[in-house]
């Protein structure tokens, strides 16, 4: 479990993260709203194949049985 204290230096890291992209950024406004809008829906979107493809190369109850659920589908894919 997380500290305070160690969550105040975590946001603290984050906003002078955000200011310095927003420094580098030619339109923040503009540009960092729709860079998140953009990218998150595709990182989502990947997430989501990876997993359906997964399921479909296990199976359900390979998904269930296993820990290490890509390393075992990228090795049933290469046979």
């Amino acid at each position: 479990m997380l500290s305070i204290s160690k969550m105040v230096g975590l946001v603290l890291r984050l906003q002078s993260y955000l200011n310095f992209m927003t420094e580098e950024l030619r339109d923040p406004f503009v540009n960092l709203p729709r860079a998140i809008y953009v990218s998150l829906p595709m990182v989502t979107a990947i997430y989501l194949l990876a997993n359906v493809s997964y399921l479909a190369v296990l199976g359900p109850i390979g998904v269930r049985a296993t820990e290490a659920i890509a390393v075992v589908s990228t090795h049933l894919i290469s046979l």
